[in-house]
């Protein structure tokens, strides 16, 4: 099984299967943006394929392929629009036979490839190396503002190389100097002066959740995330949701592992949802600067 066969599926969930069978982590998506909370977690774990029906069966979700070594180092090159595709093929003729999908808006292109080392992602105006952490859309997915199908240019194997530092060299030898910028005084607020007491909470319920016992895991994850939660929601905790809830599908990794991501995504919700609703206080620091 290939990412080219996967690419020619009637639907995205036919395709689905057959990309998570080729060793790549899929993503279900509605236009653009990811279809599922946390979607982070896909970055380092491979949906279950009996899951596949429930992410993808319903209308209008399209399909998105994660780079990285989730997905056996695969990585893509984003070319947007017809200058920047011009100009990667005069840079690097040698890097144009493998597998090209042409965007759904019609001016750009996404060519595959797989790495030996992990690519390092980098992003410049027409041109974006997407490895690790990011994710594409693919066939048979539809652009959300053309309803332009992405659909495949060259059916090439997706080609094999040692590294993309060439590629890596040249879009950074292309970055403008950044203009110094003046230093400003520091803003601390409630949460970021009080930072030593958010994250040794955070720090402890994490380590809480990875300890847990075989049989505690469930609730031990429910109640996790529930107080967790009550952190979050204090708007001087400065903590990010999507970050907390992929930092605790993180050490709930052996559970999913177990029950299967999507079970775990839902324990996890209904503890976040409880508690979100009863903000924690933060205490208030031992020594504040006046």
């Amino acid at each position: 099984m290939t990412i080219n066969d996967a690419f020619s599926a009637a639907n995205p969930q036919e395709a689905a299967e057959l990309l998570l069978a080729a060793g790549v982590s899929v993503l279900p998506v509605r236009g653009k943006l990811p279809a599922v909370a946390s979607w982070k977690t896909f970055r380092y774990t491979r949906m279950r394929l009996e899951d596949v029906p429930y992410y993808f069966g319903r209308q209008h979700t399209g399909l998105a392929v994660v780079g990285g070594p989730v997905s056996g180092n695969l990585v893509v090159i984003d070319l947007d629009g017809t200058e920047a595709v011009e100009r990667f093929r005069q840079q690097f003729p040698h890097l144009l036979h493998t597998l090209t999908v042409e965007s759904g808006s019609g001016v750009g292109q996404h060519l595959y490839y797989r790495t030996l080392e992990e690519a390092e992602p980098i992003r410049l105006s027409g041109f974006e190396v997407r490895s690790k952490g990011h994710y594409t859309l693919c066939p048979p997915s539809i652009h959300p503002k053309t309803g332009n199908h992405y659909v495949v240019e060259r059916n090439s194997r997706v080609m094999q190389v040692d590294n993309l530092n060439d590629v890596r060299d040249w879009l950074q030898a292309m970055r403008p100097t950044p203009e110094p910028v003046p230093a400003v005084a520091p803003v601390t607020d409630y949460g970021a002066f009080n930072g030593p007491w958010v994250r040794a909470a955070v720090m402890s319920e994490l380590h809480r959740l990875r300890t847990a016992p075989e049989g505690e895991q469930n609730n031990t994850l429910n109640a996790v995330s529930y107080r967790l939660a009550r952190i979050c929601a204090n708007p001087h905790s400065g903590l990010d949701r999507t970050e907390i809830q992929t930092s605790i599908l993180d050490a709930a990794r052996s559970l999913s592992h177990r029950d299967g991501l999507r079970a775990t995504i839902a324990t996890m919700e209904s503890g976040w949802n409880a508690g979100y609703k009863r903000p924690v206080t933060i205490p208030e620091p031992r020594h504040r600067r006046r």
